[in-house]
């Protein structure tokens, strides 16, 4: 990612890194290692490695938008906060009727 000059990477999974997220060890560990190794280098560097679980997709259903997913997830990882509360209550008035159309699909 350095490399290539791309700050912002994603990790799709269905159950998210290894580890736990609170700690520094296994992959949740590396991920954060890495970021802080970024960091080090140029403080204005936003390198972030991202997650994106099954959780996410039913946050999708639920009417939030990928991109204030992922907002939110730098968010988290910027504050050291759980990302959840990053996100908005954004319903719109028909989304009832597209999660249907969308289930049907």
């Amino acid at each position: 990612m350095t490399v290539s000059g791309i700050s912002t990477g994603i990790i799709f999974t269905q159950k998210g890194l290894t580890g736990k997220s609170e700690g520094f060890k296994d992959a949740n560990g590396l991920v954060k290692v890495l970021r802080m190794v970024e960091l080090s280098k140029d403080q204005k560097s936003n390198f972030c490695i991202l997650t994106f679980t099954e959780k996410d997709y039913d946050k999708l259903l639920e009417g939030h938008t990928f991109f204030e997913l992922v907002q939110a997830k730098q968010y988290e990882l910027q504050l050291a906060s759980n990302y959840n509360n990053f996100l908005k209550d954004h319903r719109h008035e028909a989304e009832e009727e597209i999660r249907t159309i969308i289930r049907c699909i």
